[in-house]
Formats: C-alpha cells, structure tokens, sequence
C-alpha cells in the first residue's frame, strides 16, 4: 500500500513537471511515465491478490477452528459413552454416528483446502504456517479417532443386534420347545421348566 501511494505521488509529480514544461519531452520520459503506471496497476492487482487470499485464509481459518471444536466436543461425547450402560451407550453411539455422517462432507472440505493450501505454498517456495499445520494435525487425529470409534460402537452394536434377532426367531418358532419356558400346563400354577421354580 505505501509502496502504491508512492508511485501516484511520483505520477503527479511528473504531470505537474511536465505540465510547467520542466520535464524534457521525449521517448525517456514517456518510457519512465509508462514503467511508473503499469508498476502502479501491477502493485495494485497483487494488492487485491493479497488481501483475497487473506480474506480466504481468515475463512478456512474460523472453518478450520469450528471443525476442531465440533470434533472435540463430539469425541468427549464418544468417551462418556464408554462409560454408559450398553443400551444406552449404543444409542449415543449411533447419534454419534449420524452426526459424523452428516458432517464429513465438511470435515473432507477442510483437509482437502489446507492440502491445496499447501501446495500452493510449496510451489511459491514457502511453507504453511506451523500453528495452522498443528491445528489441521489435531483436526485429522481426532477425525480418525472419532471415525474409527463410531466404526467400532456400530458395528458391535450390529453384531449384538444381529445375535438377538438371531436367538428370538430361533426361539419363537412354534412347536420348539425353549429351555426355561412357561409351562402352562401345570395344575393351576404357573413355573419355570428346567429352573424349578413354582
């Protein structure tokens, strides 16, 4: 910017000489005037190229830094979990889930920007700034915890599910008979086959 101010002060200075026909007229000063307008205009274009890519980089920033946060909060909710009574647990667990589901489109976005970020940084020969890599290295270990623990609590969750459908269909077929049934026809009393109980 000071830079830009700079230039337009040296433009007016030369059309106020040129004006009072104190600059020498001829291809050097035209030259010069031309080198001055066209370094103004490029100093002016990488101007708005720096403060877009600022612009953006404040945006990935806040996104980057609510995809943290989201997953932090969502991880401790996994780790609560943990400690849930198993029907419980496998309800938070499937929220979980859900909510990682809905949000990974979003959770890819920012790991693939800070990619491109970086490449485009390599390629001007600089690197990404250490906290942003520190940030996006946290934001990928604990996507991958979360992934892989929502992973895990589905598919026992499944299994279980799986085993207890399994065990009621075989035990519901009529004419099969179940160890540990009602045995109705008992006179007048009702008890538990195998168990001994009236």
């Amino acid at each position: 910017m000071a830079r830009e101010e700079e230039l337009a002060g040296k433009l007016r200075e030369m059309e106020v000489l040129r004006k009072n026909k104190q600059l020498p007229k001829g291809e050097q000063t035209n030259s010069l005037q031309d080198q001055l307008e066209k370094a103004q205009t490029n100093l002016s274009a990488h101007r708005s190229y720096l403060t877009s890519k600022l612009s953006a980089l404040g945006k990935y920033s806040a996104r980057l830094e609510a995809a943290a946060a989201w997953l932090g909060e969502t991880r401790t909710r996994a780790n609560i979990a943990a400690d849930l009574p198993p029907h419980q647990r496998d309800g938070l667990m499937r929220n979980i889930a859900a909510c990682v589901q809905d949000r990974e489109a979003e959770v890819r976005e920012v790991l693939e920007n800070y990619n491109n970020m970086e490449r485009e940084c390599v390629a001007a020969k600089q690197s990404v700034c250490p906290d942003l890599r520190d940030k996006l290295a946290r934001l990928k270990d604990d996507w991958a915890a979360l992934r892989a623990a929502t992973a895990a609590a589905t598919a026992a969750a499944t299994a279980a599910a799986t085993t207890t459908t399994a065990v009621t269909t075989a035990t519901s077929e009529p004419g099969t008979p179940r160890k540990g049934s009602l045995d109705s026809q008992a006179s007048g009393k009702c008890r538990w086959r195998d168990r001994g109980v009236t």
